[in-house]
């Protein structure tokens, strides 16, 4: 169960919600007011922790607001690039501190006018990056950083690749 339909409600009140309702694990959207990274420090992920302790619920999955945050993965303005790599970081730490084993990651948006190729390898070099990023960063078998948007087959390869180098 996602909290993306209770963004109007207390983080509390979602994990209150669906355990009463029979569910074990969640999938956390990082968007306003529930997890969003800007604003997530040791506090909240504390205070995250307690509530998944006190419901007996696991977080399956951390899914940081991307395309709604202004995140943009396969963007070519250069700041608006580096800042969305730094949130991202900052998620794969989010996740691993509350325990997710995976984490979504998507391109975001990127400006229609340029073209695709250049979007594609912006957030290709991104993902490359954020997935060094995990390894150093995360204990093995820790984080799975799952890729959503663009084509599925040019995201497994680039996994298959990334995970070659590393052998």
């Amino acid at each position: 169960m996602m909290n993306a339909h209770y963004l109007r409600y207390s983080l509390d009140y979602f994990m209150d919600a669906v355990t009463r309702r029979g569910f074990r694990e969640i999938d956390v959207l990082g968007l306003m007011p529930h997890l969003y990274t800007p604003d997530t420090g040791p506090e909240e992920i504390a205070h995250i922790q307690q509530l998944l302790q006190r419901c007996r619920l696991r977080l399956a999955a951390y899914t940081p607001g991307q395309a709604a945050a202004q995140l943009g993965l396969s963007m070519s303005h250069a700041p608006a690039y580096r800042r969305s790599i730094g949130m991202m970081k900052k998620s794969v730490d989010i996740a691993a501190a509350l325990g997710a084993p995976s984490i979504l990651v998507t391109a975001g948006f990127g400006l229609c006018d340029r073209p695709a190729g250049e979007r594609w390898g912006l957030f290709r070099e991104a993902v490359e990056e954020i997935a060094d990023y995990v390894m150093t960063h995360a204990k093995e078998n820790d984080l799975i950083l799952t890729l959503g948007g663009g084509d599925i087959y040019k995201c497994a390869n680039l996994i298959v690749e990334k995970y070659k180098e590393r052998a």
